[in-house]
């Protein structure tokens, strides 16, 4: 509405305990066992260091079936979750590959895209029943324009588990980075990875704001607002480049669970910095939904 205020959309959130008191039998809270079994076997395939191509698949199609139908059992209980536990197992299947292979390469990409492409067709395909029915509310996806969450409101929600994942990230960087044996490539990588979705926000912003005859001063103002959470993700992405490398010369066990933990936590503040830049268009037409979820 034109009188809404500034960085106030209504959006909706819910403290995780609230589900269990409130009884809330809804799609996010059926689909927390089937989140942790899924967690489970992404660490799996982190632990395996296996490449994870043509020969992978052929070895172990049993255990590529398991993945399916557990990943895609998140398409059926809750669909949200179907993109972003693709995007683990892609991200843990690349870990894998890296130390499978030793080194990146055309080799180590087309292992991934192989296992990936596997994955999620037959993730989609052993529910095919649902999704042959299946009807959404859902219409697209629109960009957050100048609505913004509010620091307070943040660290409201989120201020324990920011306590909690910030010191892990900076003891983790330490532990790693202090010896300085960084290059320029691995600095470079971390630093454009995470600007990625600003990027797709700010073409499409430029452009609508083109056809109005707008600005572009909020690009600028959005750039502004989630530059701490692009710091937390460059930093995630560095300690998790150079923890990368060392494990896989050292076979660390323990060193791969910590880099697991890494994983997660970068990918939990990507989907939060996510918020802040597009949103599921629904029949509220705002954020409330994409927050919430």
């Amino acid at each position: 509405a034109a009188d809404t205020p500034l960085g106030l959309d209504y959006t909706i959130t819910e403290f995780p305990f609230f589900s269990f008191l409130f009884a809330d039998l809804h799609p996010h809270l059926m689909a927390l066992p089937f989140v942790l079994i899924n967690l489970g076997l992404c660490q799996e395939i982190v632990s395996s260091s296996a490449s994870m191509g043509w020969a992978w698949l052929k070895r172990n199609w049993p255990k590529l079936l398991v993945f399916a139908l557990c990943l895609g059992s998140l398409g059926f209980i809750n669909t949200w979750d179907l993109p972003t536990y693709g995007f683990l197992f892609i991200l843990a299947a690349s870990i894998a590959a890296y130390w499978g292979r030793g080194r990146m390469g055309r080799k180590l990409l087309t292992d991934v895209a192989v296992f990936a492409a596997a994955l999620l067709g037959f993730a989609l395909l052993l529910y095919l029943p649902f999704y042959l029915g299946f009807q959404s509310q859902v219409s697209g996806i629109s960009l957050v324009g100048d609505i913004d969450t509010r620091p307070f409101h943040f660290v409201l929600i989120w201020g324990l588990f920011l306590f909690v994942a910030i010191s892990f990230l900076i003891a983790q960087a330490w532990k790693t980075l202090r010896k300085g044996n960084l290059n320029a490539g691995e600095v470079f990588w971390a630093l454009l990875l995470p600007l990625i979705p600003l990027a797709g926000w700010s073409v499409g912003e430029l452009a609508v704001g083109a056809s109005l005859g707008q600005s572009s001063l909020s690009v600028l103002s959005k750039l502004w607002h989630i530059l701490p959470l692009l710091a937390i993700l460059s930093l995630a992405l560095l300690v998790i480049i150079k923890k990368a490398q060392n494990i896989g010369r050292l076979r660390d066990e323990e060193g791969k669970a910590c880099l697991f933990a890494l994983l997660l936590l970068f990918v939990g503040f990507l989907l939060t910095m996510g918020c802040e830049l597009f949103f599921i268009r629904d029949l509220f037409g705002i954020r409330m939904n994409t927050v919430f979820k």
